[in-house]
């Protein structure tokens, strides 16, 4: 589950406090090499970043903008703190987009990120016509790409 907010440091204390979870967790800086937001450009996005693992593949994931503009930081805005999305992994990235697309989806969200704590990946934020909220297909990350 991503959820956008204001203070990402903050969150993770409350969740180490309150919930006695996310011990480990840790930020980054996540800026990706190509950003679109409903198919416009987001030029300079970053975002600080926090994944705290809950029970087995559970994760909350802390989603700070530190740019304007994009998604999130629109989210952010409207919304405050949020549920942002709820996220699955694939190795069929692809194959997924083209599915989606298939089902007439509104893509508001896509990134295609290469660093060397992630390595490559690509990722898509969509709504779909029936579904409540938002989903983030996120490609299963390759070797960083140098």
């Amino acid at each position: 589950m991503g959820y956008v907010v204001q203070d990402v440091e903050h969150c993770l204390e409350c969740l180490k406090t309150n919930l006695h979870c996310a011990k480990d967790a840790s930020t980054y800086i996540f800026t990706p090499v190509k950003a679109y937001t409903c198919g416009v450009p987001a030029k300079e996005l970053s975002l600080k970043i926090a994944m705290c693992h809950i029970k087995d593949n559970v994760y909350f994931e802390y989603i700070q903008p530190l740019s304007p503009g994009g998604f999130h930081y629109l989210s952010l805005l409207c919304g405050g703190d949020n549920m942002n999305h709820a996220a699955f992994y694939t190795d069929e990235y692809d194959s997924c987009r083209r599915d989606f697309e298939e089902l007439g989806a509104v893509f508001v969200f896509e990134a295609e990120a290469n660093d060397p704590q992630n390595g490559y990946r690509r990722c898509f934020y969509a709504k779909l016509d029936g579904v409540p909220g938002v989903l983030e297909v996120l490609e299963n990350a390759r070797p960083y790409r140098a």
